[in-house]
């Protein structure tokens, strides 16, 4: 684990409401300490690892060196037409041998690689995001795959 990987990001200092005004940056920028503590926790964050269910053997090796809960043992893991998760059913964890699926939960991934480097069968994959438009406002983004 690098030293950082369980850091908590600070927030973004941010100009309080009174004294904001139109056309004002509301978001004021790290200083130059807190700009190099964040920059060294980058992790990948337009990347996302994915689990290919045909492969994987559910060995639980993944799991095992995850150093954060983001790898998941599922009974159910429901899905939009686009493939993106929208809900899923984690299994206790003593019924883990009745598990259906090992889904990385990518919210709560830090994208250290480890599941990645230890898996036997290669069920692991890492995919690019692009910045997309979905219906928002002009001038602003949302992520998608």
């Amino acid at each position: 684990i690098r030293n950082d990987d369980l850091l908590v990001p600070e927030p973004m200092p941010v100009l309080p409401v009174g004294r904001r005004t139109r056309g004002m940056e509301v978001e004021q920028g790290f200083g130059p300490e807190a700009t190099q503590v964040n920059a060294a926790r980058c992790y990948l964050c337009h990347y996302k690892f994915e689990i290919d269910q045909d492969k994987c053997i559910h060995c639980d090796w993944c799991i095992r060196v995850s150093p954060r809960d983001c790898i998941r043992r599922l009974s159910t893991l429901e899905t939009d037409a686009d493939g993106a998760a929208t809900g899923y059913t984690e299994m206790p964890k003593d019924q883990a041998d009745a598990t259906t699926y090992i889904w990385i939960d990518s919210d709560n991934c830090i994208r250290c690689g480890n599941c990645y480097r230890i898996c036997p069968t290669e069920a692991i994959s890492l995919r690019k995001a692009d910045i997309g438009h979905c219906g928002l406002e002009p001038g602003l983004s949302d992520w998608s795959i």
